[in-house]
């Protein structure tokens, strides 16, 4: 959910909260790419 919070931000972001979690979310692979769907990568 990290996303939805910066995408609003036209010139500058601020992140409050936990140095370590917000590490942790910007490192982690997208949710995206764990679905299952039909389409396929060329």
């Amino acid at each position: 959910m990290l996303y939805t919070a910066i995408t609003p931000g036209i010139e500058t972001v601020v992140l409050i909260g936990d140095n370590d979690l917000i590490n942790e979310i910007i490192e982690a692979a997208p949710a995206s790419l764990q679905r299952n769907t039909t389409l396929q990568f060329v």
